[in-house]
């Protein structure tokens, strides 16, 4: 259920009527690394950024990754004078009890519907074999729907830490800063209830036969985050990319920039703010920090130690 929690904090399948199922680990092409492709992140290196507005109001804007390694929790603690300097805190969506209870409402079926239902036989044993490793049971395991199990893989086995973000949300609280979510967990969770149940299977395919290798990864972009590294970052983030998860991709980065921005102007405009998102949505063309620029901001990189 741990894994399941940090959920919060990261389409061609056959039919379900299969019989079986071929599971062909997706062949990964090598990134572009021109400087063509090198040079469209403007905002290539830093993860505490200073939003001033013309006015003089400054907020802070931070880049979080959604894990709990230790060695990211002495990293960020860099940080924490930053948010003692403003009395407002915002993350992307509020984590609560509320808000974990709600998820774990929506991730599994209810009444008789079953994981198992939906997945060729194969699939689906390989999917209970891993989600175990998770903390997932077999029993438990046939109720989860198949994108809850896509996301619930996509984290590291057996990560029982404090995630970065919920961290930083715990020491806001502590000094008694006023809290505020971008995205609100309805809208966070409704980008995968939108998607159709063929879609999901085949991201919860792709996720489990590529299993090994998106694992392997997040010891990489590990590394990439604490260089404070968006450039590499978002390089590895175009070289996993695949047919099945294009779509699920734009959805979750490009458009939520967009909703993000649009939120975070106004906090910006009044100042006295800290706001903690995913690293990924600060560089790039459609990246906050290019966007807040466009829009009047002047952005400034603020060096961690």
């Amino acid at each position: 259920m741990r894994s399941l929690f940090l959920i919060f904090i990261g389409l061609l399948f056959a039919s379900a009527n299969a019989i079986g199922f071929d599971c062909t680990p997706w062949f990964y092409p090598q990134a572009d690394h021109t400087p063509e492709t090198r040079d469209t992140v403007k905002f290539a290196h830093g993860l505490l950024w200073e939003i001033k507005h013309s006015s003089g109001a400054s907020s802070y804007l931070f880049g979080t990754i959604h894990l709990s390694d230790p060695r990211i929790i002495a990293f960020s603690k860099s940080v924490v004078a930053r948010i003692t300097e403003k009395p407002n805190f915002a993350m992307e969506v509020l984590i609560s009890p509320e808000t974990v209870r709600f998820s774990a409402s929506r991730m599994f079926f209810s009444g008789e519907e079953k994981l198992s239902d939906h997945l060729p036989s194969g699939l689906y044993e390989r999917t209970a074999k891993l989600l175990k490793q998770h903390g997932v049971s077999n029993e438990l395991a046939d109720s989860v729907r198949p994108w809850a199990a896509y996301m619930t893989l996509a984290v590291p086995p057996g990560d029982s830490g404090i995630p970065l973000d919920l961290y930083l949300l715990n020491l806001a609280q502590s000094q008694g800063n006023k809290l505020f979510g971008i995205e609100t967990i309805e809208e966070q969770l409704g980008i995968f209830e939108a998607l159709d149940l063929p879609q999901q299977v085949s991201l919860l395919s792709e996720s489990v036969c590529n299993y090994k290798e998106n694992q392997s990864q997040i010891g990489t972009m590990l590394s990439l985050y604490l260089a404070q590294d968006l450039r590499g970052l978002v390089e590895i983030g175009n070289k996993y990319q695949t047919p099945v998860n294009t779509s699920l991709f734009e959805k979750l980065l490009i458009d939520r920039n967009q909703t993000m921005a649009e939120r975070i102007k106004p906090w910006m405009e009044d100042g006295g703010f800290f706001v903690a998102v995913g690293a990924l949505h600060l560089p790039g063309r459609t990246g906050l920090l290019r966007t807040l620029e466009s829009l009047g901001f002047e952005v400034s990189k603020v060096e961690i130690q």
